[in-house]
């Protein structure tokens, strides 16, 4: 089992050494995303907790994750009782699950597509479309969003594109923008995208982060 900090919060959290592991991607994620102490929040593909955690430190009303595997869950459950964060987790596609509306939503979506899959299941769910697709993600998100809510997720820049016509297809619109760049290449290896349903809103670009 591995143990890792959080950075900057007080948390700690349990891999196990066979799960899809906590990355940047994570921590880009967790302080990317804005949230009040009256939203309700769903993370989809909740893995192991991360994010969830992430979005404690704001200490939104609910926090509710959705992930594929019973043992997952599990263990996403154990890591919000160790640090003392109260949440609900439950085994689910977003396709197959049903709520009131959410405030937020976010997720680490996969984005692989044609290359060749991991054998270990849950490195396949988490990198691979397999079983969740782009354009059912921003179609589900948008069943499940409020029309005040926002949609924050963590993406590749090459496909930035296929994206945001996924997103105006389901009226989602870009609010705010945000480019990672690796520090030995002058292309961004990840963006940072937050969605809500007004289509005439202002995009904010924000500055760029430097890994």
């Amino acid at each position: 089992m591995l143990h890792n900090y959080l950075k900057g919060t007080p948390f700690v959290i349990e891999q196990k050494e066979e799960m899809y592991h906590m990355n940047s991607d994570s921590d880009l994620l967790g302080h990317f995303f804005k949230l009040s102490n009256q939203d309700r929040v769903l993370d989809v593909g909740c893995n192991q907790g991360v994010l969830m955690l992430y979005a404690a430190m704001h200490k939104p009303k609910e926090i509710i994750g959705i992930d594929l595997f019973e043992d997952v869950i599990a263990l996403a459950k154990h890591n919000l009782a160790r640090n003392q964060i109260e949440g609900e987790v439950y085994v689910s596609r977003i396709q197959d699950f049903d709520s009131e509306p959410f405030d937020v939503i976010i997720c680490n979506p996969p984005y692989f597509q044609g290359e060749m899959k991991s054998e270990n299941p849950y490195i396949k769910a988490a990198r691979h479309q397999e079983y969740l697709p782009l354009d059912e993600l921003f179609f589900h998100v948008a069943r499940l969003l409020k029309e005040e809510g926002r949609f924050y997720m963590v993406y590749r820049p090459a496909f930035l594109n296929i994206s945001l016509q996924h997103a105006t297809k389901n009226n989602l619109y870009l609010k705010s923008f945000q480019n990672v760049f690796d520090a030995k290449t002058n292309k961004a290896r990840t963006i940072l995208l937050e969605f809500s349903k007004h289509p005439n809103q202002e995009t904010n670009i924000l500055s760029p982060i430097f890994l």
